[in-house]
């Protein structure tokens, strides 16, 4: 809620009033569907991560919850979104980074078992590689150990009993 707070001076008046609107009724979900769609519009910088299927990168939405760049290019500018956008979508063979004069995602570098057919197989479009791809390096063993800490105590939370006021 500190956040969204934090946003609204960006938002105008009518804005500010749906806002309050759903916290007063409680209407979770639908706050929280406005919120990414203000925090996506507003952001510097976003960054996406996501399990790269065809049914997860698709060629042509259905439903937008959050703009990115949009229909491409200046689209992004003209809907008088502030932020910057998506800056890298990070997926399970590498990273897709928006081509900076169309804004389509393109592959900008691959982790060390992954090969460019891989990723092409995995979206739902023809996926444009960078003039220049990089290759990622494997995980250090002190962020593999930090990973792997962070899995286990995220278990442990998420095995306790979440208890909700009255």
């Amino acid at each position: 809620m500190l956040l969204l707070r934090a946003q609204l001076f960006v938002l105008s008046a009518d804005l500010c009033e749906q806002v309050q609107a759903l916290v007063a009724r409680k209407h979770v979900q639908q706050l929280f569907a406005f919120t990414a769609e203000v925090i996506a519009a507003h952001a510097r910088q976003t960054l996406v991560m996501l399990k790269a299927t065809k049914r997860s990168f698709v060629e042509r939405l259905d439903f937008r919850t959050s703009g990115g760049f949009l229909e491409g290019g200046d689209s992004r500018e003209r809907s008088g979104a502030r932020g910057g956008g998506p800056g890298s979508v990070i997926t399970d063979f590498g990273i897709l980074a928006p081509e900076p004069a169309t804004r389509e995602l393109e592959l900008r570098a691959l982790f060390p078992e992954a090969t460019v057919e891989e990723a092409r197989a995995a979206v739902g479009w023809p996926l444009r590689v960078a003039a220049t791809l990089d290759r990622l390096e494997p995980p250090a063993a002190v962020e593999l150990a930090a990973l792997r800490d962070l899995h286990a105590r995220t278990r442990e939370a998420h095995a306790r009993p979440v208890h909700l006021p009255a």
